[in-house]
């Protein structure tokens, strides 16, 4: 999030001093909040930029009310991801991780991170299992991904007696093998979220997905037809996620009903739907009147 990188906001003064080219400036997550001197670096940046980009409303709101930038130059244009190839199948991951054929598989892919919700999840199958004694032998959830609070969360796992229930497999270039093979995927983030990439990758293997209504994921999944929301309440988040995993794992009829949708609203997420956004950005910028060195 905004102010990102020291070299983003060099690049747009040097092109105010040498070039005078259109500047899109492209903001990821959300802004931090200004600090006391803030505000006269801001004003520069949002003068010498011709657009913002953020994936979604919410992180364009945050550069409105936390760094006063101007609301009409912001562009929401949401994220894209290339097909992945599933190259393992389920069968193929059910072997590796020896697991029976008819284990019921959740995946989350992300860093191990506090933001990103693993915690609120272990403890959603801890009480689901304290609900229903007869699903902890079929119920088993895949952690793919490194991250800080790896240690913090294995102790949790063994404190909540999940050891033979959670898998924690490290960081995995093939991924979208695991997410495939799936069946439920979870992102429980709880901050610090714009438009996930691995969302946009479960909608296109065509799994039902759980998910917090947060950010660019509410854009990404409407609850209730490609996906199901969480609300976002930090003190019911464990609870709602638990029933929602209950009432998937009960019911695949409305399983299959999800993933049928997920796999059609991938399409607006294509490189190359979003490549006509972002050139009809260019040609705008391109069209306005100003002494631009092409």
């Amino acid at each position: 999030g905004y102010p990102g990188a020291k070299s983003c906001n060099t690049l747009v003064w040097a092109n105010k001093l040498f070039w005078r080219a259109k500047i899109i400036y492209q903001v990821n997550n959300q802004a931090m909040t200004a600090k006391r001197f803030d505000a006269p670096f801001d004003n520069k940046i949002n003068k010498y930029t011709d657009a913002f980009l953020t994936a979604s409303y919410l992180a364009k709101d945050r550069l409105v009310s936390a760094r006063k930038f101007e609301a009409n130059k912001i562009k929401v244009i949401s994220n894209c991801v290339i097909p992945e190839t599933v190259k393992l199948s389920r069968s193929q991951i059910c072997k590796e991780l020896s697991f029976s054929e008819n284990t019921f598989i959740i995946t989350e892919v992300a860093f191990l991170s506090e933001r990103k919700g693993q915690a609120y999840l272990i403890k959603a199958l801890h009480l689901l299992f304290y609900r229903r004694k007869d699903l902890k032998e079929n119920i088993k959830l895949l952690l793919v991904g490194d991250g800080e609070e790896a240690k913090n969360l294995k102790n949790l796992v063994i404190e909540k007696d999940l050891i033979n229930n959670v898998y924690f497999l490290g960081y995995k270039k093939n991924s979208q093998d695991y997410i495939a093979a799936s069946d439920i995927f979870i992102l429980p983030s709880i901050s610090n979220e714009d438009m996930p990439l691995v969302i946009l990758t479960a909608l296109q293997v065509g799994k039902p997905i759980i998910a917090s209504n947060f950010a660019g994921i509410a854009q990404a999944i409407q609850s209730g037809v490609n996906g199901i929301l969480i609300d976002y309440n930090l003190e019911s988040h464990s609870n709602n996620l638990c029933d929602k995993i209950e009432e998937l794992y009960s019911n695949p009829v409305l399983r299959n009903k999800l993933s049928i949708a997920a796999k059609e609203s991938f399409l607006e997420y294509t490189p190359e739907k979003y490549g006509e956004r972002i050139s009809e950005l260019y040609i705008q910028l391109l069209n306005r009147n100003s002494n631009v060195k092409r």
